[in-house]
């Protein structure tokens, strides 16, 4: 199929209207941790039927953060292993984390890439480069990633800060090989994923 034939078959523009929002009459919190809250809402359907929606979010309405480290090179990118209970599987990704309440976004990502694997970029926060923003879990609630790219990263620290359940191992790993692990499925984590889609379309690998 050509182009031109594609471009017949799928319009530019929507020809339906968008769905309704739903409206909501009643939010109660059935649950809360230091990460996250889960709160039900009572909504009204665009069909009139009323319906219980189970949300999920983020502690004090933390932001989430992560970075694409390169070498001086930028050849390699800076990866972790870390096994996540969630999915039961130990998973390839980037350095990231959640901001602290008021805490510029730029300086959340160099503080957790530090604690996590004793790097930072030579150039500091104002250094990195914002590629863009991805929702995680857009049926579960406004959890939102912010992503980030740095160069030039250098080892600044020999210990480190994890938190108490952060287990992880550090690897640098080829441009290619990472392009190549994102399009064999390999690499599954959906803030990878989403990076370098954002670094393919801004032409930085």
């Amino acid at each position: 199929m050509s182009r031109d034939d594609l471009a017949e078959v799928v319009p530019s523009e929507p020809t339906l209207p968008d769905p309704e929002a739903w409206r909501v009459t009643a939010t109660r919190m059935a649950f809360r941790n230091q990460w996250v809250s889960v709160e039900l809402d009572d909504v009204l359907l665009p069909n009139g039927d009323a319906y219980e929606y189970t949300r999920l979010a983020v502690a004090d309405n933390r932001a989430g953060a992560g970075v694409v480290g390169f070498n001086k090179d930028r050849t390699h990118v800076l990866m972790v292993r870390e096994y996540r209970h969630g999915v039961g599987k130990v998973l390839w990704q980037f350095p990231a984390g959640l901001s602290y309440e008021g805490e510029d976004l730029a300086a959340a990502v160099v503080r957790e890439l530090r604690e996590e694997t004793g790097y930072a970029p030579l150039g500091g926060a104002e250094s990195l480069h914002y590629l863009g923003s991805t929702l995680d879990a857009p049926p579960l609630g406004l959890l939102r990633s912010h992503i980030f790219a740095a160069w030039d990263l250098e080892l600044v620290a020999d210990g480190f800060q994890r938190d108490t359940a952060e287990f992880l191992t550090i690897h640098w790993q080829s441009v290619e090989w990472l392009k190549g692990s994102v399009r064999s499925g390999e690499i599954e984590d959906r803030f990878v994923v989403c990076a370098v889609a954002y670094l393919l379309l801004n032409r930085l690998i």
